[in-house]
């Protein structure tokens, strides 16, 4: 055998115990993380919703989607997965997020009118459309302890609120130069948090006076792009510019713990449970991952086979996860993995025996 031959064999010989040790150093990494194999899980095919980040839960455990292709937003019975009611809005509509009010109706952000819509729940008519100012791009929106609806304007850089009753603007919030809302979320004493993946921050709005009264700095990198509240207060940040999850407390507005995903995962959604545990979307690695609001570490990671990029989740009554699957033009449900329904801070003292956090 000659030199040049064995030299190759000696390269094919490194290589492979390169990847041997590469890869048990990396299940050693991970070692934490339970892998979920055949958890239980149905896959609803959809009419023409190839990507969807919009979807929200109704009291009566219904999802609703948004269709940025077709520009309709569809109602899907939650236990008989049946499409139940296709809602056309205007021309050029693309839904880019949902939230239902206390009296059952659906307020959709529309990106491509630049406008607010409501939709009747029950008559699955459009009652009312709010005009943003020209050029508008809203993201997302939440609505308040008294039925006012707060919309993100990426474009603009602001948050603005809108009577739930006279479909008016009634204030508009200027964030930081740069600003880019991407989430907000409410907290029990109606002042609201706002993602801002331009700066990089954490901003809390002061609902009555519609003041800037905090902002948390994330670290070097930051892309915050979804923001949930918990049962005491801490806001969760799902930061995908560093693939983490950070954790603020939502009195002294410091960082308080980071939680790194696995495999470089880039989080895109953020839910917490009735237990307190948080569950994010992840876009890099198409799965969904549980992190434990005491310990803050990893528990569970899920991968199902339709997930590719999971943008928006949400988690009905029975602890069951809703994902949309982006090129399957599908819904998946993943059942009972999660404790209790998904958490609302200002709904939770409005409570009722059956459904703890809806309208």
């Amino acid at each position: 055998m000659n030199k040049k031959n064995i030299k190759s064999i000696s390269l094919i010989i490194t290589l492979i115990l390169s990847t041997v040790v590469f890869n048990v150093i990396n299940v050693w990494s991970y070692s934490y993380i339970k892998k979920s194999i055949n958890i239980k899980h149905i896959t609803i095919h959809l009419t023409g919703v190839p990507k969807t980040k919009s979807l929200a839960i109704d009291k009566n455990g219904n999802v609703w989607i948004g269709n940025k292709f077709t520009g309709t937003v569809q109602e899907i019975d939650g236990k008989t997965h049946k499409i139940i009611a296709t809602v056309y809005l205007q021309k050029g509509s693309k839904p880019r997020a949902i939230a239902i009010s206390r009296n059952g109706n659906i307020w959709v952000a529309d990106k491509g009118t630049g406008t607010v819509q409501e939709i009747d729940g029950k008559t699955h008519k459009i009652i009312a459309t709010v005009y943003l100012q020209k050029g508008s791009k809203p993201k997302t929106l939440a609505i308040g302890p008294v039925g006012n609806i707060w919309v993100a304007n990426k474009n603009y850089g602001t948050v603005q609120e809108i009577d739930g009753k006279m479909y008016k603007i009634i204030a508009t919030v200027k964030l930081t130069k740069g600003s880019k809302p991407l989430s907000i979320a409410i907290s029990r004493n109606g002042n609201i948090w706002v993602a801002d993946k331009g700066t990089g921050t954490v901003q809390e709005i002061d609902g009555k006076t519609h003041k800037i009264i905090a902002t948390v700095y994330l670290q070097k990198g930051s892309k915050p792009r979804a923001i949930a509240i918990s049962r005491n207060g801490n806001i969760w940040v799902a930061d995908k510019g560093t693939g983490t999850v950070q954790e603020i407390d939502g009195k002294t507005h410091k960082i308080i713990a980071t939680v790194k995903l696995p495999y470089n995962a880039k989080p895109k959604s953020i839910v917490v449970d009735d237990a307190g545990n948080i569950w994010v979307g992840a876009k890099g690695v198409g799965s969904i991952i549980e992190i434990n609001n005491v310990t803050k570490k990893i528990m569970h990671k899920f991968n199902v086979s339709q997930f590719d990029k999971p943008k928006v989740i949400a988690i009905d009554e029975y602890g069951n996860i809703w994902v949309p699957n982006i090129p399957g033009a599908s819904l998946v449900e993943i059942f009972s993995i999660a404790k209790g329904p998904e958490y609302f801070p200002y709904r939770y003292s409005l409570s009722t025996p059956k459904y703890s956090q809806w309208p």
